[in-house]
């Protein structure tokens, strides 16, 4: 297939298309402002001083400077060398929930994609040619966020760099050296942006049906992802026996760097676990299950709702290891700052990772929710089917619900307290926390799972006209 009909294949055409592509773009551009903070923070310059206002130094005169950038206005999370690359550790890991979302972005009007690609083989296109007008598909869409991701990150410097107080800036003044790491990062995300599409690519069409199945993760990647997270585990407990302590000054960059491994691992795992686990379909029962009276119309969300996560295995599992991280980081933000036993220094940075990891949960419900809509937009006829059958727009979208809060809620519940409680019982361990911190988890654990429910809730609501959209008996005539 030559270049101009591809580039000709690959036009956006339909609203579903312009769709797909703000979507996408939305997601590389957080990607891309995302790094461009996280470059900005780890490319400062410091300078070694004795005294910084509003940062609690040690005493110079007894030669313990303190490495800091240069300047009074950044919050000391920032502005201590020993603490930047936690700092940097949480913007990248801030990367992942964008990720997510850029993954389904791209797959928004799946089934007009899969049409497509059918009328492509029909006509002669290979698997090759297929792959190429995905690949130009998301490079364009990523590139576009590329480009857009700069004057993002001007905006986020002026909430989080410019507007706060003297000493609470969480962002450095934008360096001239970011416009030559601007092209870079735009040329990164186009080639991101190439492999999703290229991925995502309907390989396998039906030219008839014009369908495929769901994509699962072979279990191979659990296996590599569990061996590989065994041997970073192993490195990173050597590199804090052996490694520089908070407030030397020195700044420890190989740490958060292995420990973004780990993390990486985790994700991997969680993703091929869940997405494995979502996709099998239940086997015969040797008995009929019992189910109270009153309750049938909750058993049949639960069937429902199972049915739809099976729609897209993989969405789930990305979803909830974005959760699950997040989870982890607040339970462990709760853990510290009881540790701490109320310490202002270190309770503002556990109440700023908190917020960091709950916008990236938020992130990742929002991907949920993306592919939830995309979803009732293929499957037009089988909603309608249902709604002829008896249920409501309201029990419907209570399908949306359940299918949401059975990827997010044991997702975070199960972080924060992993997280959390690791955190906690080995403090109460070492004596350098109260019995209480462990209660602290705990509450933390059961509030977290609250708000990410309600949320899951607040998403499925928002899914209401689509739900009634799909739900509309003119869709059983759709072939």
């Amino acid at each position: 297939m030559r270049s101009e009909v591809v580039r000709e294949l690959s036009r956006v055409r339909s609203p579903l298309d312009r769709l797909r592509r703000a979507t996408t773009a939305a997601a590389a551009a957080g990607i891309g402002a995302v790094a461009l903070a996280a470059t900005s923070v780890a490319g400062l310059a410091t300078t070694s001083v004795g005294q910084l206002e509003g940062v609690p130094v040690p005493d110079a005169s007894a030669g313990g400077d303190l490495a800091v950038v240069e300047g009074a206005d950044l919050a000391p999370y920032v502005a201590e060398a020993g603490l930047r690359p936690g700092v940097v550790l949480a913007l990248l890991l801030l990367v992942m929930p964008f990720l997510a979302l850029a993954r389904q972005a791209v797959r928004v009007g799946s089934l007009q994609l899969d049409r497509r690609a059918g009328l492509l083989v029909v006509a002669g296109a290979g698997a090759g040619d297929l792959r190429r007008v995905a690949a130009r598909r998301g490079a364009e869409a990523f590139a576009l966020g590329g480009l857009a991701a700069g004057p993002v990150h001007v905006v986020g410097w002026v909430l989080l760099g410019l507007l706060p107080p003297v000493g609470q800036r969480l962002l450095p003044v934008p360096q001239w050296w970011l416009l030559l790491v601007w092209p870079v990062l735009v040329v990164g995300l186009a080639a991101i942006g190439a492999g999703l599409g290229r991925r995502g690519a309907a390989v396998a069409v039906d030219p008839v049906g014009f369908s495929r199945a769901p994509a699962v993760p072979a279990p191979t990647a659990a296996v590599m992802a569990a061996g590989a997270g065994v041997l970073v585990t192993g490195v990173l407990f050597g590199r804090v026996l052996t490694g520089p302590r908070i407030g030397s000054g020195e700044a420890d960059w190989a740490t958060p760097a292995v420990l973004l491994l780990l993390l990486g691992s985790v994700a991997l795992l969680t993703t091929t676990l869940v997405s494995r686990r979502t996709a099998r379909r239940p086997g015969p029962r040797r008995r009929p299950p019992r189910v109270r009276a009153g309750a049938h119309g909750d058993a049949a969300v639960a069937v429902l709702a199972a049915a739809q996560r099976r729609g897209d295995p993989t969405a789930a599992g990305t979803v909830a290891a974005v959760v699950l991280l997040a989870g982890a980081a607040v339970g462990i933000a709760t853990a510290l700052a009881a540790e701490t036993q109320g310490e202002s220094f270190y309770v503002t940075g556990s109440v700023l990772a908190g917020t960091v990891a709950a916008g990236g949960a938020l992130v990742g419900l929002a991907a949920l929710a993306l592919a939830t809509t995309d979803r009732l937009l293929g499957a037009g006829r089988s909603v309608a089917a249902t709604a002829a059958l008896g249920a409501d727009v309201r029990r419907l979208v209570a399908v949306q619900e359940r299918a949401l809060s059975t990827t997010a809620v044991p997702a975070v519940v199960l972080g924060t307290s992993l997280g959390g409680l690791g955190w906690g019982v080995a403090s109460v361990a070492a004596g350098a926390a109260p019995a209480s911190a462990v209660l602290d988890v705990l509450v933390a654990t059961v509030l977290a799972g609250l708000v990410v429910r309600l949320a899951c809730g607040v998403l499925a609501r928002a899914l209401t006209g689509r739900v009634r959209a799909a739900a509309a008996l003119e869709n059983l005539r759709t072939p």
